[in-house]
């Protein structure tokens, strides 16, 4: 039986997360940001170190003030809370709230490697819960974007 309390950061990160190069336009960064459908992203220097984060948010608030930033790297720099991918999830999660942030930056060797977002953090929980009450092997199948688990059991002659 799989336990909250043996989940780490990279059991649950999205791996491989979108990183914006420090030297990118600002509208390069908004670019890929939206056709990758994130709102925020792991700033990288020329050797994929972490600098901090971008969100859609900087770029309109930079655009707006007109602050004189014309790359990435220019942007005040925002640090996302960062973790090693051993981190216990449980910790994770607390250092989500205790940094009122909605995502950690799962680094390994200074490198952004995966992102644990709120989002990962509660669908973790939510499957624990039903193997919990069915006693069945862990299968964690995300629904699809824009859609409720009554849906998707609706659409597969559930409920």
């Amino acid at each position: 039986m799989i336990r909250f309390q043996d989940l780490t950061a990279c059991d649950v990160m999205t791996p491989n997360p979108l990183c914006l190069d420090s030297d990118a336009t600002l509208t390069e960064a908004e670019e890929l940001l939206l056709s990758a459908g994130v709102d925020e992203a792991p700033i990288v220097g020329d050797s994929g170190e972490y600098l901090g984060s971008c969100s859609v948010r900087d770029l309109l608030l930079a655009r707006r003030e007109r602050n004189g930033a014309r790359t990435v790297g220019g942007l005040p720099k925002r640090a996302t809370p960062t973790c090693s991918g051993s981190l216990r999830l449980a910790q994770a999660c607390q250092l989500m709230i205790r940094e009122r942030s909605r995502r950690i930056v799962v680094v390994a060797g200074g490198r952004p490697v995966g992102i644990v977002s709120c989002t990962e953090a509660a669908r973790v929980l939510a499957c624990l819960e039903d193997l919990s009450h069915a006693r069945k092997p862990w299968n964690f199948t995300p629904f699809e974007e824009g859609t409720h688990p009554e849906e998707s059991a609706l659409g597969a002659g559930g409920i």
